[in-house]
């Protein structure tokens, strides 16, 4: 249905905008509290990454 269509929609767009933030891009539209969630989110992301290194 076009409701549907309508949340799939806004879904994915909500998903391409965190992957642009997540690679750097469009951070001039977030607040403050947006960037330092982001970073711990990135943060986060990186330990993991790291801790995998490792075993």
């Amino acid at each position: 249905t076009y409701r549907e269509m309508t949340k799939i929609k806004n879904e994915n767009d909500k998903l391409q905008a965190t992957m642009r933030q997540l690679t750097g891009e469009g951070l001039t539209t977030l607040t403050k509290t947006d960037l330092k969630h982001l970073q711990k989110q990135l943060e986060v992301s990186l330990d993991r990454v790291r801790s995998r290194e490792v075993q």
